[in-house]
C-alpha cells in the first residue's frame, strides 16, 4: 500500500465497518486494524502498530481465519523486532515457523521467510538466518522476483561479513546490485 492510499481509504473503511451488519464486517474490522497498524508503523508509532496488529490477529482468530494471520503475524513480528522486544518476538516467530512448514502462497512465503531471516540475524542465530535466506533465494529464483533476490543477497552479504568471509560478501553485494539495476 502507498501511505496516501491508506489515508484516503480509511474513512470509507470506517464507514463500511460502522454500517455493515453482514459477516463481511469482521473482515473489514480486521483489514481496518491492519491498515491502522501499518499507518502507525509508517509514522514511527511502533507501540500503536503492535496494538493494531494484535487486535487484527484477534479478530481473525475469532472469525476462524488462519491463512491471513500469517501475514499479520509477520507485520507484528516486524514491529516487535524494531522495538527490540525480543522476548515477545520469539513466540510469534515460532508460530510463523509452524505456518511456513504448512505451506503458503509465494508472496507469503517470501514475506515470512524474510522476517524470519531478519529476526534470526538480529538475535545472532546466523545459521537459521542463512537457511531462510537460502529458501528465499530458491523461491525467488524459481518465480523471478528480483527485489526478493536482491534483498536476500544483501542479508547473506551481511552474514559473510560478520563471519569474515569478505570475498563471498563482495560477491553477494555485487549480485544484489545487479538484480536491483535489472
Amino acid at each position: 500500500f502507498l501511505l496516501q492510499d491508506i489515508h484516503s481509504g480509511l474513512p470509507y473503511l470506517e464507514a463500511a465497518r460502522v454500517s455493515a451488519d453482514q459477516p463481511e464486517a469482521k473482515n473489514l474490522d480486521r483489514y481496518l486494524e491492519s491498515c491502522l497498524g501499518l499507518l502507525c508503523k509508517t509514522q514511527g508509532d511502533l507501540k500503536g502498530a503492535e496494538s493494531h496488529y494484535r487486535h487484527s490477529l484477534q479478530i481473525a482468530r475469532d472469525a476462524g481465519i488462519w491463512r491471513e494471520p500469517l501475514i499479520l503475524r509477520g507485520n507484528l513480528a516486524n514491529a516487535l523486532l524494531e522495538l527490540g522486544e525480543y522476548g515477545r518476538l520469539l513466540p510469534i516467530l515460532r508460530k510463523i515457523r509452524r505456518h511456513v512448514e504448512l505451506g503458503e502462497s509465494f508472496r507469503e512465503a517470501l514475506h515470512e521467510r524474510s522476517i524470519l531471516a531478519s529476526a534470526f540475524m538480529v538475535l545472532g542465530d546466523l545459521e537459521s538466518a542463512e537457511r531462510y535466506i537460502t529458501e528465499i533465494l530458491d523461491l525467488a529464483g524459481e518465480n523471478g522476483s528480483d527485489i526478493s533476490t536482491a534483498g536476500a543477497l544483501l542479508r547473506r552479504c551481511q552474514i559473510h561479513r560478520i563471519r569474515g568471509n569478505f570475498k563471498a560478501a563482495r560477491s553477494d553485494l555485487k549480485g544484489a546490485f545487479e538484480y536491483e539495476n535489472a
